[in-house]
């Protein structure tokens, strides 16, 4: 977290360009919780091997995925029983494969 010009810009480093568009979704959503609570904001993801800097600001169309996918989160956490995974090739690197598959 740092302030720019008198901005808040909330940065999120990552490894590598893979997986964008989910770390982009984790960066929103951090700026999407602070929306709520009064907090104007702007993200940055950050890529250092890649020497890469990619802006990320919530407009319209984001919040409205997200609040979609916390609506589907929702209701997951409502059923008696999680639905069926499918593995895709992401699940083998994935942090919480033995959550899922245990």
């Amino acid at each position: 977290i740092k302030k720019e010009d008198g901005n808040i810009i909330i940065a999120e480093i990552k490894k590598s360009c893979k997986g964008i568009k989910a770390s982009k979704m984790q960066l929103l959503f951090y700026l999407y919780e602070l929306k709520h609570k009064g907090i104007s904001a702007r993200g940055e993801l950050l890529i250092p091997k890649e020497k890469k800097r990619v802006p990320v600001e919530l407009s319209e169309k984001d919040k409205k995925e997200l609040e979609k996918a916390i609506e589907d989160i929702r209701v997951i956490i409502r059923n008696s029983t999680p639905p069926r995974l499918h593995r895709s090739k992401f699940c083998n690197r994935c942090a919480y494969r033995e959550f899922c598959f245990a």
